[in-house]
């Protein structure tokens, strides 16, 4: 069985640092910036997560529901407000793919962590995969439109 990926780029693995070791860091935009970012491929958080101080640099005005929301991490409780983002997963291969993502924005006193690339709102609308290289610090990420 074989998988239709419109686009590839390449992860980064950190695989120093008791609390970052293995995990996979992908690289993305958001909407139109040019600027390039890595967030934390996380399937196991319910949200993509970003401090408000990069989402506001990138995006100008947010538009946030006023609702505040609390996340449990590792690292303790989070709260932000639910956002739509356009993330663009950008092709070193084939064609970029751009995604209307829901975050949840943050303070930055309270989430040092930097981006996480979360399930719900994300990851839930994407086909993707990952394939290592033998070098361990590097793999593939492919990604593509959900039929």
């Amino acid at each position: 069985m074989t998988e239709d990926y419109e686009g590839r780029s390449t992860f980064s693995c950190a695989t120093t640092g008791r609390d970052r070791l293995g995990t996979v860091y992908i690289p993305f935009r958001l909407g139109d910036s040019p600027i390039s970012l890595e967030g934390l491929l996380d399937t196991g958080s319910t949200w993509s997560v970003i401090g408000r101080s990069t989402a506001e640099s990138l995006c100008g005005d947010l538009d946030l529901e006023p609702q505040t929301l609390v996340l449990k991490s590792w690292s303790g409780d989070v709260q932000g407000h639910l956002g739509r983002l356009a993330v663009c997963f950008v092709a070193e291969e084939g064609d970029d793919l751009y995604v209307d993502a829901t975050w949840l924005v943050v303070s930055e006193d309270e989430w040092r962590r930097g981006p996480v690339l979360g399930w719900r709102g994300l990851l839930e609308r994407v086909r993707f995969g990952v394939s290592p290289s033998s070098d361990a610090d590097t793999g593939a990420f492919f990604f593509g439109q959900l039929a």
